[in-house]
């Protein structure tokens, strides 16, 4: 009788301590892992038993809080104020929507382009891929913002819309998916402000598609290339250089922290306006602009257009800066689709910037090789 008691007694004591165990793990807030980045600030990615967090810091410019996707994989595994919280993920994403063209991008060269079922609009679309699977059926237009198809979207069973928010109006569609039940992935890529950075949210989409290995190997080799370039001219003489033309009555300049401001410094180049401490679009006066930039060696982004012609047509004063009169114009519009409306610098060019990088260094330093082939920019005429 003795023994029973014993037996039991110990029986009951380990159930116990295992049921101790399995809610300790449960709640535990230390993940098992988290991605490796090197560059993008925008997102994490933590790693726990059954699930996965994707923690978008900044969603939009001006969000003041983050927003968490769970991948759950096992849901008895999560904790419950996260499943309050958080936005719960299908653990597999097979059907997707994504309103951005530079997802194509990235989920081309992740080899799971084949999954997305809606985009915006075909017209803005350079990937051959897309635009032929679109021409088959099996890709659908659902629009944007007020005019986004939501009875399309909808009716084409989406695991989940991938898009972008500009500023805090987003609020009211982020309402809108859950009243329709959709769930709704932010991407916010676009505030990053370095090429790199910018390039590795590869790894985001890789978390996404259980694509880790392939997405890191990937990257890693677009940063080699970029890092080898950048190293190729970085004891040459630097060219100057102005980015952008006025458009409508108002000029913008890139700031000296932005994207476009990293690629010309890293493109063995001075960008006249690197003093601007700002990452975004800073307004300037016509004064202001041509004090600075009149006499610089080159001037790149001149609008859509696509001779030297059309700039001066568009931009009269042009005739004044040096970089007109040498010729030394070049546009970023060499690939432009078939609807002579998207282009692909604003495709593939983000999840490429090691190519965007060796085209400014043939434009900044063609003495460096015989072949000055540009791929995303164009030499007006």
């Amino acid at each position: 009788m003795n023994s029973c008691l014993f037996f039991m007694f110990v029986l009951l004591a380990t159930c116990f301590n295992a049921c101790q165990t399995k809610e300790a793990a449960k709640n535990t807030d230390t993940p098992v892992q988290t991605l490796s980045l090197r560059y993008a600030k925008g997102f994490e990615v933590k790693y726990f038993v059954g699930y996965t967090i994707i923690s978008i810091k900044q969603a939009w410019k001006g969000s003041n809080h983050a927003i968490d996707y769970i991948m759950v994989q096992d849901s008895t595994a999560v904790p419950n104020n996260l499943l309050n919280t958080a936005v719960i993920l299908p653990y597999e994403l097979n059907r997707i929507a994504g309103i951005s063209t530079t997802y194509i991008s990235f989920l081309e060269l992740l080899e799971v382009d084949n999954r997305i079922k809606a985009i915006s609009d075909i017209k803005y679309v350079c990937s051959p891929k897309m635009n032929a699977a679109f021409n088959k059926g099996a890709v659908k237009e659902i629009g944007f913002d007020v005019n986004l198809n939501m009875e399309e979207l909808i009716n084409l069973q989406c695991d989940a819309l991938f898009t972008y928010a500009i500023d805090n109006s987003a609020g009211a569609m982020i309402q809108k998916m859950k009243d329709k039940k959709q769930k709704t992935v932010f991407v916010s890529e676009y505030l990053e402000e370095t090429p790199l950075a910018q390039a590795e949210w590869i790894k985001f989409f890789g978390v996404i598609f259980h694509k880790e290995a392939k997405a890191d190997s990937i990257f890693n080799v677009i940063e080699k290339k970029y890092l080898a370039l950048q190293a190729s001219v970085m004891k040459l003489p630097k060219p100057t250089v102005i980015s952008n033309l006025p458009y409508k009555g108002n000029w913008h300049v890139p700031g000296g922290n932005s994207v476009g401001a990293t690629f010309i410094k890293d493109a063995g180049a001075k960008y006249v306006f690197d003093n601007i401490p700002e990452s975004g679009g800073v307004p300037l006066s016509f004064e202001a602009v041509y004090a600075a930039s009149a006499h610089a060696d080159f001037f790149i982004h001149v609008n859509s257009n696509k001779s030297l012609a059309d700039v001066k047509k568009e931009f009269p004063e042009i005739i004044n800066y040096q970089s007109f009169q040498k010729k030394n114009i070049f546009n970023n519009n060499h690939r432009i689709n078939i609807n002579n409306i998207g282009n692909d610098y604003w495709e593939s060019g983000i999840s490429r910037p090691d190519i965007v990088l060796q085209d400014l260094i043939r434009i900044f330093h063609p003495e460096l090789s015989k072949d000055n082939t540009l791929y995303y920019y164009t030499k007006l005429e």
